[in-house]
């Protein structure tokens, strides 16, 4: 429907408020600023609640029971709810009560392995609380299929955008084979940002040995990026 019909829905999909905003990986965050806001230092994030849960990532499961297993993490419960939203799925059995230091553990095997901090606000509103933390992969996220698959735009907050220091590219290329926008290209030997496509995730600059990819501060805005359109 939405490939038969692209440019007529194409201002409706740049209309639609994000459901989700990023947060950059801890070790990228810019702490050249004066004061960097706790919602968007993760472990700062997660020190504001008491009450914390763990699931399975529900997107990585679909994929294991369709026999395509995640290509990027062998982790499974790395999903995680706070405050009341972290009550009632430990009440239901849909999740299990974890401390900070185990919370800590997972979000650094995220970053490690290459994932994406997508945190969920009450009425996907910025100003209010998170209600979870999703670490997200491109191969599996359903955010990330339906855009690659044509149905919809990557939309999002952030506040964060890669930069390139040219001098101290390498060309190796991991910061264009793990981009999960697919947001840095290589060119004459040179990584690229595409910042419209670019969602501040700081994963390229979390695998960058060089260190010649950084985080730099936006405030926050919304991406938008259109689906591919695969239909002529």
């Amino acid at each position: 429907m939405v490939q038969a019909n692209y440019d007529a829905i194409a201002p409706a999909f740049q209309a639609m408020p994000p459901m989700t905003r990023i947060i950059p990986v801890e070790t990228q965050v810019d702490r050249s600023i004066d004061t960097v806001l706790p919602t968007e230092d993760v472990k700062k994030l997660v020190e504001r609640f008491d009450t914390i849960a763990m699931a399975a990532c529900y997107c990585r499961h679909q994929k294991d029971l369709l026999g395509r297993p995640c290509q990027v993490t062998d982790e499974r419960k790395n999903c995680l709810f706070f405050g009341s939203t972290a009550r009632f799925f430990i009440d239901l059995k849909f999740a299990e009560p974890v401390s900070r230091e185990q919370a800590f553990r997972i979000l650094e095997k995220a970053e490690k392995d290459g994932l994406v901090h997508k945190a969920f606000h009450e009425k996907s509103d910025t100003g209010r609380d998170e209600m979870a933390i999703c670490n997200c992969c491109k191969c599996c996220c359903e955010t990330f299929q339906i855009f690659y698959r044509g149905g919809g735009p990557a939309v999002t907050y952030t506040a964060y955008i890669a930069k390139v220091d040219e001098d101290a590219c390498v060309g190796c290329e991991a910061c264009a084979d793990i981009c999960p926008m697919e947001a840095v290209r290589m060119a004459d030997g040179i990584a690229r940002v595409d910042e419209g496509r670019c969602i501040g995730c700081g994963v390229c600059a979390g695998h960058c040995d060089t260190e010649a990819i950084t985080l730099k501060r936006t405030g926050q805005r919304v991406v938008c990026v259109m689906p591919p359109k695969l239909v002529a």
